[in-house]
């Protein structure tokens, strides 16, 4: 076993290789993430720094999601202690997050294609997530990264990551690990009245995304954070003003609908993803980065 460098100094144990930072990517609430590399092999990695008991739930989210056959999240290559108190996370890394390739798109929006299949790959990941007992609870432009080109060959380009604060469904155990509530900027309506985190809430965050390009988060005050999510669960329709965006409308009504109906869930919202444009697959479609390594964009 050797040891991992960070900034010329020994840290941690790797099973394999050196992981070496090359730059800081971002942090967090729960943590900061570094771009790395294994200087034997060459591999490139995000090195995620979180207290212990945090990486343990985010690894656990991370194992069962990575062992289903197709794969929505990134793949975990190694994990270490840092410190007495810190364990590094490193795992696949992404070309860059929809938050920066919309924000550089010189139209500042996505296209209706672009859009559709974001929104088919969230669905279907979230589905298969809730169905393996996890809520991921943040999900945003920023926690949704293009896959860097491979030899794999299906057609799945997007990565959902960041599950430091997901929810362990059936789990009491991990679920003591969870943040205060009442004080997260990522409180739903229905935590804050005493109630634990549903599948619901990520549905509800993905339509917001997709409506408004934001994530509740970008609100530093929980008060306000929560309040706009209750403005949003009232009245989500006043967001569509364009007559391509009734599928959105109609997703909205499968994600507020009563749960003994027949059409509410997973399949009722790809059905629409897949309805809603002629003679266009979203499950199938390539997303292509354009402009420059520093400042990409996809249309």
């Amino acid at each position: 076993m050797v040891c991992m460098v960070m900034e010329g100094e020994t840290v941690g144990c790797a099973e394999q290789g050196f992981w070496k930072v090359v730059k800081e990517l971002g942090s967090g609430a729960y943590g900061e993430v570094f771009e790395v590399i294994n200087t034997e092999t060459g591999k490139e990695g995000a090195m995620k720094a979180v207290k212990h008991s945090d990486a343990e739930l985010e690894a656990s989210a991370l194992k069962t999601l990575a062992s289903l056959p197709i794969v929505y999240v990134p793949i975990v290559y190694a994990k270490f202690p840092l410190s007495q108190e810190y364990t590094a996370i490193v795992m696949e890394i992404g070309a860059a997050d929809l938050g920066t390739l919309r924000a550089n798109n010189p139209n500042g929006v996505f296209t209706k294609k672009t859009s559709l299949s974001v929104a088919h790959h969230v669905v279907s990941v979230l589905w298969l997530s809730h169905e393996k007992g996890w809520i991921h609870r943040d999900v945003k432009e920023a926690n949704i990264v293009l896959k860097k080109e491979s030899k794999i060959q299906h057609p799945q380009p997007l990565l959902l990551i960041d599950f430091g604060i997901a929810y362990p469904i059936g789990n009491p155990e991990m679920q003591k690990n969870q943040p205060p509530f009442e004080e997260s900027v990522y409180c739903s309506p229905a935590m804050a009245q005493g109630k634990p985190p549903q599948e619901k809430d990520d549905l509800i965050m993905t339509l917001y995304m997709l409506m408004t390009g934001r994530g509740y988060d970008e609100f530093s005050d929980p008060k306000t954070s929560l309040m706009k999510r209750l403005e949003f669960e009232q009245d989500p329709f006043k967001y569509i003003t364009k007559p391509e965006d009734k599928w959105l409308g109609d997703i909205a009504k499968i994600v507020f609908c009563t749960e003994d109906d027949q059409e509410c869930g997973y399949q009722a919202i790809l059905d629409i993803l897949a309805a809603a444009e002629k003679d266009f697959k979203p499950a199938l479609h390539r997303f292509v980065i354009e402009g420059d390594e520093n400042k990409p964009y996809i249309l």
